[in-house]
């Protein structure tokens, strides 16, 4: 559901529209687009569109990225709507981390990790494909560009990733066959960080990796950041 704000909302220096697009489980999260003000030339303004998380309690915020197209659609009265189908959110059920997947361009997507315990996000999108992008390297094959899905939610901080690929065994010539290559891959959200790959596995023997490492931790406990009342800097 899209909501339109205006008139600066959470008291943004925005040229005045935001659109809601997600709300963390707990409620005390909330993630916009708004409109800014770029750079003016004569008089027509030139917009860029921040992602941005909000705590609800004290207005505090952090940047995920900016959008563009397909995501923004500007429109000739100076506002902007947005291609919902451009863009995904999975957040653990804790409301401490999330994953944005995005349509940067044109059937181009990238995925963002963000953690509202440390109010930062970044792109782990080459992160999640390495593993599958380095067995594609290594043959002489051509292949759809990677596709990742966060198949599940292990625990609130095991990911569970799939990564994808349609491909021919021929990188120069026509394919009139193509096979799937796919990898999971589990990422603990807590380190930021891949914890294990799965390659070629099924989904039973991704579940049985991310059981191990969530075995590991246990024996192996890692100090848990205590969750930030007021993530990320006032903006």
């Amino acid at each position: 559901m899209a909501i339109l704000l205006f008139c600066g909302f959470f008291q943004t220096a925005s040229a005045g529209q935001e659109i809601y697009l997600s709300e963390s489980p707990n409620a005390k999260f909330r993630v916009v687009v708004h409109q800014e003000i770029f750079r003016q030339v004569g008089e027509k303004p030139f917009f860029h569109y921040p992602i941005t998380v909000w705590n609800l309690r004290n207005r505090r915020s952090f940047n995920i990225h900016d959008g563009g197209l397909p995501f923004i659609r500007e429109t000739e009265k100076g506002t902007f709507t947005i291609h919902w189908e451009s863009v995904h959110f999975d957040w653990s059920k804790d409301s401490r981390y999330f994953f944005m997947t995005l349509e940067v361009m044109p059937n181009a997507w990238k995925t963002f990790f963000g953690s509202v315990e440390k109010g930062k996000a970044r792109d782990v999108t080459d992160e999640l494909k390495g593993s599958l992008l380095d067995k594609i390297s290594r043959r002489a094959w051509a292949c759809e560009p990677a596709k990742i899905t966060l198949d599940h939610w292990f625990n609130p901080f095991i990911a569970v990733f799939r990564v994808t690929s349609d491909c021919g065994s021929k990188r120069d010539e026509e394919n009139n066959k193509l096979f799937k290559v796919s990898d999971w891959e589990i990422y603990d959200a807590k380190k930021q960080k891949i914890a294990k790959g799965c390659m070629e596995c099924d989904a039973k023997e991704a579940e049985k990796k991310a059981w191990e490492y969530f075995q590991f931790t246990r024996i192996t406990p890692t100090p848990t950041p205590v969750p930030e009342e007021t993530p990320g800097a006032s903006q």
